[in-house]
């Protein structure tokens, strides 16, 4: 059964708890496979609503929260995925929301996002900063507004 996260922060008699997970750089092995344990195990535990999971934290590459959220949400927790601002565009944050939604994680925090760090290849440029208050407009992909329309 899924845990949904939004239902909890709605009843005034739960006393939610989050836990935030960080990804690290690997698309697989023991770092991904320790991420995944721990939010089954609080998934177990029943006190956690949902897992937040970091996009990039330290402005340093790391394993997108999108993918290892879907897999923690296929087992019935919540996902909150961390939606940083600083990597992309106004339509790439669109297209990333829709696809979140289309996975059923429907719980974002908007962030500006870390300075950036080292990547392979040596520091790297900004795309275009957002502060996190721009983002969240950005981000509106309710289905009560027609696509195209602002």
């Amino acid at each position: 059964m899924l845990r949904v996260f939004q239902t909890d922060i709605l009843n005034p008699k739960r006393f939610v708890i989050t836990m935030e997970l960080v990804p690290g750089r690997e698309p697989a092995g023991r770092s991904v496979d320790s991420v995944k344990g721990m939010a089954a195990d609080a998934f177990a535990d029943g006190r956690v609503s949902a897992v937040s999971i970091t996009d990039n934290p330290g402005g340093n590459p790391a394993l997108s929260p999108d993918v290892i959220g879907h897999d923690i949400f296929k087992v019935g927790m919540d996902v909150i995925v961390h939606f940083t601002c600083r990597d992309t565009n106004r339509i790439g944050m669109e297209s990333r929301a829709l696809q979140l939604a289309m996975m059923g994680m429907k719980s974002i925090l908007a962030l500006t996002g870390d300075y950036i760090g080292k990547g392979f290849a040596g520091p790297r440029s900004v795309l275009q900063f957002r502060r996190a208050v721009g983002c969240v407009p950005s981000i509106d992909c309710s289905p009560a507004r027609p696509p195209g329309r602002r």
